[in-house]
């Protein structure tokens, strides 16, 4: 197996609660070569990373996926799911209640001009997958999807399309409650087009409540292409609720990551209005409804904090990000968890990797009371690099509360 550029994934766990006096261990575990990984679990606690990877002779590159059955100590050969004759990437992945592994992601096979989006499953484990389908066939380009999974296993896909404009992306839905046989718009839904805003949409992130709400939300330039802002959007019945602007805020906000648990919605972003040089992650909450309350500063670090991933499940909360706080050269991943019934306190900051690398694109399960965090690392002088795995207990979390944003930072009318 060879790597067209040079990453390494690696993956981390920590207990999300443990007694204050007891220290960190961290051990680490090779996965395999390749880029842009994601991560989920099934309910026995067995991982599963899907990633982009170059294999032997073969010129663009394909999805693979690999899974552990102890936490991460061992991993399988990664397996090609996707093994379609154009370019694969930015793969995105859930496991359903009955272990049923599903996976996204954008490829150009049908048109190099114009990619579509297109899904695999897996029901044994990831060792054999279903042909890919071409989720989106749209005129436009679709690009960046994500996944997420109701409570009756139904699949939920969102991405950026260009159909309306390249100037002017929207976000696109899909749903598929048949297993993934296919994909229709939403009965609920006059089309799929479910942003269409003025400006330009991107960076789509997408989670499903356990009474089936939809929660959708995006990088959006409609208040200006110089300091886009985060747009919110909710299903559930008979309609889509209308956009909201819940950032809003002087300067850039990006990368939103949303998770959900019980009646509370997560939803995280980077945003440098309080350090124009320095980004931070800031997250808000809501619950039982859109209206999300003032948001916190949860990184809090020296460093520009970006790429932020989150995940919930049982009353549990963790959210991780890129920070240049080991240097501006390097690029390390920190985390904070949370439990959700404690009142709103975090764990301190945890540093997760190895600062003397660039380490991006993190993204985070929960598995068996574990915060596990996949992220992609770049070492040694852009060299073929290794796929990894850390397995981290974590024993020690203090917990403290984040601090709010100084709302003098927000902009006017703010929706929350």
């Amino acid at each position: 197996m060879r790597l067209g550029f040079s990453a390494v994934v690696m993956a981390i766990s920590y207990f999300l609660s443990a007694p204050a006096s007891q220290a960190r261990s961290i051990d680490v575990h090779a996965v395999a070569t390749g880029s842009r990984p994601a991560i989920a679990a099934d309910g026995s606690g067995h991982l599963y990373a899907a990633f982009q990877a170059y294999v032997d002779a073969k010129q663009v590159p394909d999805i693979y996926c690999a899974v552990s059955t102890n936490g991460g100590a061992t991993w399988t050969a990664p397996k090609d799911i996707s093994n379609t004759p154009g370019v694969s990437g930015h793969p995105d992945i859930a496991v359903e209640k009955n272990g049923a592994i599903d996976v996204v992601w954008n490829d150009n096979s049908v048109d190099v001009k114009s990619p579509d989006i297109f899904f695999a499953r897996s029901t044994d484990q990831g060792k054999t997958w279903t042909t890919p389908l071409d989720i989106s066939n749209t005129s436009g380009v679709s690009a960046e999807p994500a996944l997420a999974l109701g409570a009756d296993d139904s699949i939920h896909v969102v991405w950026t399309d260009t159909s309306t404009g390249e100037k002017d992306r929207d976000i696109y839905y899909a749903c598929s409650r048949d297993s993934g046989k296919k994909f229709a718009k939403d009965p609920l839904l006059p089309a799929i087009d479910i942003s269409n805003t003025p400006g330009s949409s991107s960076e789509p992130t997408i989670a499903v409540a356990a009474s089936g709400v939809i929660h959708v939300a995006w990088t959006d330039t409609t208040p200006d292409e110089s300091h886009p802002d985060i747009y919110y959007v909710r299903g559930e019945k008979d309609s889509w609720t209308k956009s909201i602007n819940v950032s809003n805020s002087k300067l850039i906000s990006s990368h939103p990551a949303l998770a959900c648990d019980k009646e509370n919605v997560f939803l995280a972003w980077s945003d440098n209005s309080l350090k124009e040089d320095a980004a931070e992650i800031w997250l808000a909450i809501a619950s039982k409804s859109d209206k999300f309350a003032e948001p916190v500063n949860l990184s809090e670090t020296k460093g520009a904090s970006i790429e932020p991933a989150a995940a919930a499940s049982n009353g549990r909360l963790a959210v991780v990000w890129s920070d240049t706080t080991g240097g501006v050269k390097t690029l390390s991943i920190y985390a904070r968890g949370a439990s959700v019934d404690s009142g709103g306190d975090f764990s301190e900051v945890i540093p997760v990797s190895n600062p003397a690398h660039i380490d991006k694109h993190p993204h985070v399960t929960i598995a068996g009371g574990k915060m596990v965090v996949i992220w992609e690392e770049v070492a040694g002088g852009g060299e073929e690099s290794t796929i990894k795995v850390s397995s981290t207990v974590m024993k020690g979390l203090a917990t403290l509360p984040a601090t709010p944003v100084d709302p003098r930072v927000h902009g006017k009318g703010n929706q929350h």
